[in-house]
């Protein structure tokens, strides 16, 4: 990935896909996650992998409410 992408990764509508596809694509996933997170007090990172074509994604925070 772009390291300049990883700013806008988690925003709604983004996509950066380089080919075009028959079926659609709103941009959507990385924004719900995000939306989750946020609701939860958690965050979500993303970071290039050593694999190529690879990202990992960490989500931290707390495991539940009465913690």
């Amino acid at each position: 990935m772009i390291r300049d992408s990883i700013n806008h990764l988690f925003d709604s509508l983004t996509s950066f896909r380089n080919q075009k596809s028959d079926q659609p694509h709103l941009g959507l996933g990385l924004y719900i996650v995000k939306l989750i997170c946020d609701f939860h007090q958690a965050d979500v990172s993303a970071k290039n992998a050593q694999q190529p074509d690879s990202v990992h994604f960490t989500v931290t925070g707390k495991l539940s409410a009465n913690q």
